[in-house]
């Protein structure tokens, strides 16, 4: 029974040192994201979602494809921006 006593604090430390160290190493000096347009899912360590870049002035479609069913996804763009 002293085992299972001990297994809870000793979890909650953990927790508390990876809630605590994890985000200062995502917001400190070297963030870690790829040398991208959209480095990241939401794409900066705020997770703000928005581009800085400007679209088009009057959108045209380059191209589709058919699934057959929703998809529950983000885009991804890569490093040459494609």
């Amino acid at each position: 029974m002293r085992n299972g006593k001990m297994l809870l604090p000793a979890l909650l430390s953990v927790v508390l040192v990876f809630s605590l160290v994890l985000p200062a190493s995502v917001v400190g000096g070297s963030s870690g994201l790829a040398d991208s347009p959209w480095p990241k899912f939401r794409h900066n360590p705020q997770n703000t979602g928005r581009s800085p870049y400007t679209g088009p002035g009057i959108p045209v479609l380059k191209w589709s494809f058919t699934t057959g069913h929703d998809i529950m996804s983000s885009p991804a763009i890569g490093a040459d921006g494609t």
